[in-house]
């Protein structure tokens, strides 16, 4: 089985690792994996999405299943002293979250556009970024952009009740990785909620 890519350079600042893109110099970012990694499919599917989306995607310099060269791309930035009130969060988030009895599969993204309903049932999940966690992290989720509302919640509990503190507790944390997520991809307007989340917990 071949190791996942890894990231073997990546500068911001470094002369030695740019190139021109259009009339910018860019820092480069390389990606190196196994046989059988698909760091080529990898690329195509950038190159897609930087056609069909207004995500901030990189330019693809160079893409082979081995390696992938790819340029830095800096979307949104926290503040330096939020930055550091994370790491005294993270390292008490085992007063708060603890291990799942057995982890679940998930769909990873399961917000209001990666669910089609049909005639008021619910008829596909599309676009997974599927792994193995505790449960409560795909609830969290749905509930943070109000993808599932309060009848969901009360039916989930009817046939599988949550424990104590998801809704007043680990639900935040559980929620500050995809709004970290959303403040690289898509600017400053969720530095706010990162903040308001830190300060729930004393940070």
């Amino acid at each position: 089985m071949p190791h996942p890519p890894s990231v073997v350079a990546a500068s911001a600042t470094s002369t030695v690792s740019t190139s021109t893109t259009g009339r910018h110099w860019s820092p480069l970012v390389a990606k190196t994996g196994d046989t059988g990694s698909g760091l080529d499919v990898e690329g195509l599917m950038l190159q897609a999405l930087a056609v069909r989306s207004d995500l901030p995607v990189p330019d693809v310099i160079h893409s082979e299943e081995t390696l992938l060269i790819i340029t830095l791309v800096e979307a949104g930035r926290m503040p330096g002293r939020m930055l550091a009130r994370l790491e005294p969060l993270a390292a008490r988030l085992g007063d708060w979250v603890g291990e799942p009895t057995a982890p679940s599969l998930l769909h990873g993204d399961a917000w209001g556009g990666n669910i089609l309903c049909r005639d008021g049932q619910v008829a596909a999940f599309i676009d997974p970024a599927i792994y193995f966690g505790d449960p409560e992290i795909e609830l969290a989720f749905g509930n943070l952009f109000d993808t599932f509302g309060a009848p969901f919640f009360r039916r989930y509990e009817a046939l599988r009740p949550l424990a104590s503190g998801f809704h007043e507790e680990r639900r935040d944390l559980y929620n500050l990785y995809p709004l970290l997520v959303h403040v690289q991809l898509f600017g400053d307007g969720y530095v706010s909620s990162v903040d308001a989340t830190l300060r729930r917990f004393g940070c």
